[in-house]
């Protein structure tokens, strides 16, 4: 569906109101009400652009996800150390983890055992996510950073490598979502397996 750009702005309002209801309630408790009296419109102006809750939710991940990419792609220049933007990469990394397990209110299980729409979500997110980090790499080989690698297949290992860190994290927490200790100590274990990472490439 094509829309005009004042559409675009009522359509970045919804998003917006979704955002603050979802963080408030979680996905599951959320409805289409409440996002329309968090508006002050009826619920038909949000049907217009979705079909239901879940739609609406996909495009506020979409969202975000596509910011966090951008974000990313905005530091990948020849003149930055790609050492650095692997570091940057795995904090913000973790902020978009918490931001979206928030949105949701899951429990320990986690995304991928969420509604089949949101971990295709992820996982079409988690490609895009491999090619980010492989040209991240070629960048590091460019400017003489890394030894030559296999940049495609040493993506794949780091994206792995995060996701192994993320489930070990819900494994040991002790309650059923995550708290903000629980996030310090993923994001600590971030930083130390990049580092390890970067070490075991660089020249």
């Amino acid at each position: 569906m094509e829309i005009t750009e004042k559409e675009a702005g009522k359509l970045e309002v919804i998003l917006k109101a979704a955002q603050k209801k979802f963080a408030e309630f979680g996905l599951a408790k959320t409805t289409m009400n409440d996002i329309a009296s968090e508006l002050g419109m009826g619920k038909a102006s949000i049907y217009y652009y979705f079909d239901c809750k879940e739609s609406l939710y996909e495009a506020v991940i979409s969202k975000e996800q596509e910011h966090f990419l951008q974000e990313i792609q905005k530091i990948i220049k020849p003149s930055v150390s790609a050492k650095a933007i692997l570091k940057v990469y795995s904090k913000k990394r973790t902020v978009l983890f918490e931001y979206c397990l928030n949105l949701a209110k899951l429990n320990g299980e986690g995304l991928s055992n969420c509604l089949p729409f949101v971990k295709k979500l992820f996982d079409e997110f988690g490609q895009k996510e491999v090619e980010l980090i492989k040209s991240i790499l070629e960048l590091g080989m460019t400017n003489e950073e890394f030894a030559p690698i296999h940049a495609g297949v040493e993506a794949e290992f780091i994206c792995t490598m995060m996701l192994g860190l993320r489930q070990a994290t819900k494994y040991k927490m002790k309650e059923s979502l995550m708290t903000k200790d629980d996030y310090k100590i993923l994001n600590s274990n971030m930083s130390k397996a990049v580092d390890m990472f970067i070490s075991s490439i660089e020249k």
